[in-house]
């Protein structure tokens, strides 16, 4: 898609946008990003204008993929979106915590 329409659909989308993180394996993280840091980055990746292909687009679900990502790899990496990591109610109290050593 070129810089101009991904743009444009970016602006028009409701909710915010969704970006895969990687850590240097299969996309282990979806981040929800603001519209203008994503809208700024892109101007930087993309200098040379909106015109541009960049090779990404915005699928249904508001999340930031690459156009050509195999469909062997895609469906995996949207299946399920991850649980919300930012509860802590599934985490059960710690054990019996050892004292520190006297110094």
């Amino acid at each position: 898609m070129k810089l101009g329409e991904l743009k444009a659909h970016i602006r028009s989308m409701d909710g915010n946008p969704k970006v895969y993180m990687n850590y240097g394996g299969p996309a282990r993280g979806l981040v929800t990003v603001q519209k203008k840091s994503l809208l700024e980055t892109l101007d930087v990746m993309f200098p040379t204008g909106k015109t541009t292909e960049t090779g990404l687009m915005i699928d249904a679900g508001n999340r930031l993929i690459l156009e050509t990502m195999s469909e062997a790899v895609q469906p995996a990496l949207m299946a399920e979106e991850p649980e919300d990591l930012d509860s802590l109610d599934a985490v059960g109290e710690p054990d019996d915590l050892d004292e520190p050593d006297e110094l």
